[in-house]
């Protein structure tokens, strides 16, 4: 397993206009989020995947674990603009398209401190949309174009 500074470089290089204290802000927040839309038991079995050093960012309180996943008759850029904007306000962003890019830098950093088939594992558990971001791609989706246009992509 690798540590926790392997992490904060990786998500220094994906974030290199943000200062320390707002990327661990951004990553809490992504995270939190995060766990907030994952099954439990992959919920645990990523938290005891972290280093040991970020677990206290999983267990923050902040979004409740379990909380209503969104509804699955929903088309997946709702899951994905929900994500987002939850990241948005949890972390202080300016929109959309900054939510997806920081969501991004964290799922990245985050793939290079877990294991690869828990990293798999996870991607399965996540929207179209947000597995996009995962494999840092941009999410051709609508969000972003429609909620902030002239806007880049998420990347």
């Amino acid at each position: 397993m690798r540590d926790a500074r392997e992490f904060w470089r990786a998500l220094e290089r994906r974030l290199p206009e943000v200062d320390r204290d707002r990327e661990r802000e951004i990553a809490c927040s992504v995270l939190l989020v995060l766990r907030s839309r994952i099954q439990r038991e992959h919920a645990r079995d990523l938290e005891a995947a972290l280093p040991s050093e970020l677990e206290y960012l999983w267990s923050l309180p902040g979004v409740e674990r379990g909380e209503p996943p969104v509804d699955p008759a929903a088309p997946p850029e709702h899951e994905y603009e929900d994500f987002m904007a939850r990241v948005r306000e949890l972390a202080r962003l300016s929109g959309i398209a900054e939510a997806a890019r920081a969501t991004c830098a964290v799922f990245g950093a985050l793939c290079e401190v877990i294991p690869e088939e828990q990293a798999r594992t996870l991607e399965g558990q996540l929207s179209p949309g947000l597995q996009a971001l995962w494999r840092g791609e941009s999410w051709p989706g609508r969000a972003v174009d429609a909620t902030e246009p002239g806007r880049s992509r998420a990347r």
